[in-house]
């Protein structure tokens, strides 16, 4: 399954460092910081053939001192996998819902 991809992955409070929605290639790519004991692994989540995106809230903020991700659940339908993601701004800062549905995902280093 898909979402087996991400294991090892802790969508809790993960840092984002950017997130890349392509219209053209329908993809979404998060570029995420993995922290490794005391060093950090960067790895990019491509999520392919997405859509149906839906986002709710405020995405950017002069104050933004940088965003981390939550995931919150996936669900398996006829026309793929639902994800859902709250995407953090920092304390007292709005969050960022966002959900949307994807066929396949690829996690690859990022140099």
């Amino acid at each position: 399954m898909e979402i087996e991809k991400l294991t090892g992955i802790e969508f809790h409070d993960l840092p984002v460092e950017s997130i890349d929605i392509n219209n053209e290639k329908n993809t979404i790519d998060f570029v995420v910081s993995i922290s490794r004991d005391e060093t950090y692994d960067v790895k990019k989540v491509t999520f392919k053939s997405v859509s149906e995106i839906t986002i709710d809230g405020l995405l950017y903020t002069a104050d933004n001192t940088g965003y981390e991700i939550n995931w919150s659940e996936t669900s398996q339908h006829k026309n793929g996998i639902e994800i859902k993601l709250i995407i953090l701004q920092g304390s007292g800062l709005p969050s960022l819902n966002m959900n949307f549905l994807f066929d396949t995902v690829e996690v690859t280093d990022y140099i």
